[in-house]
């Protein structure tokens, strides 16, 4: 049956879900520099007035009631990479808050989408030059108060900003969290950081290759299996083991060359490995 969409100025529209195309789709955007996991990528009908038409949408689900600029933000990104990655035009996204039941669209809005991807080009900038120094210090009480990386980011404020209350914006809560520091802690600290940063660089290399090179390509080269398959009832749960390794599948080559060894690989056991499509 037909629900009940909103619009963000309160304008309304019947929509049905048709089809589920895709759950807790991991889509990573070469062309904006994004990765996101979206809860459903779903078909649905939607009719404004006399206007009906068929979409292929982003259905984020929350589990509060409370409508929040963050959660728009997110789904109207999500239009972006649906969009790259199915190369169609994504005209809405849809957000569904579980304790009301309401369900808002968030419409593919060009100049907010924009200034979103500028405040990603910031960002990446900054890590890219992967310099000890971060962005300027937000300085809202309010948001630095209940955020969850308070205290890491606190402690790298005063170790590579020669921070303090008054330049975090957070004056004594942050001396509170920062005074067990020491310069021997700073020099640990710095000293590390400029170690993993170097070694993360070098690998970064590495990571371009998933959108310059074909899998086939990477596979020459020992760093990817190529064309492989999930083999038919290979799946293992060992419901003693935490999450992370929770699950075991077997991949098999799809289309085996007489020179193919999976022995002949820089993969090494345990490596964390991305599984794509092509």
């Amino acid at each position: 049956s037909d629900a009940i969409v909103h619009g963000r100025n309160g304008e309304k529209a019947n929509m049905c879900v048709s089809k589920l195309l895709d759950v807790e789709e991991h889509v990573w955007s070469p062309m904006y520099g994004l990765k996101g996991n979206i809860d459903a990528t779903v078909q649905v009908t939607m009719k404004d007035g006399n206007n009906r038409r068929n979409l292929t949408v982003p259905f984020e689900v929350k589990t509060g009631k409370n409508v929040n600029s963050n959660h728009q933000a997110q789904t109207a990104l999500y239009n972006l990479l649906l969009s790259d990655r199915y190369d169609i035009e994504i005209a809405y996204g849809i957000l569904y808050y579980m304790e009301n039941s309401q369900t808002i669209r968030i419409p593919a809005v060009r100049h907010e989408l924009r200034h979103m991807v500028m405040q990603r080009n910031t960002l990446a900038c900054y890590i890219r030059e992967r310099s000890v120094q971060l962005p300027p210090m937000k300085k809202a009480k309010n948001a630095c108060g209940r955020c969850y990386a308070q205290t890491s980011c606190f402690i790298y404020h005063k170790l590579a900003d020669d921070g303090d209350g008054e330049t975090s914006g957070m004056q004594g809560k942050f001396d509170e969290v920062v005074q067990h520091l020491t310069p021997t802690h700073k020099e640990f600290f710095l000293k590390w950081e400029d170690l993993l940063t170097k070694e993360e660089k070098e690998s970064q290399k590495l990571r371009r290759e998933l959108w310059t090179m074909l899998s086939t390509e990477r596979e020459k080269v020992g760093r990817c299996f190529s064309n492989v398959v999930l083999e038919e009832g290979s799946a293992v749960e060992d419901k003693n083991s935490p999450k992370i390794n929770r699950f075991q599948y077997t991949f098999l080559k799809d289309d085996v060359t007489s020179n193919f060894s999976f022995m002949e690989s820089q993969l090494a056991v345990g490596e964390p490995i991305v599984v794509s499509d092509e």
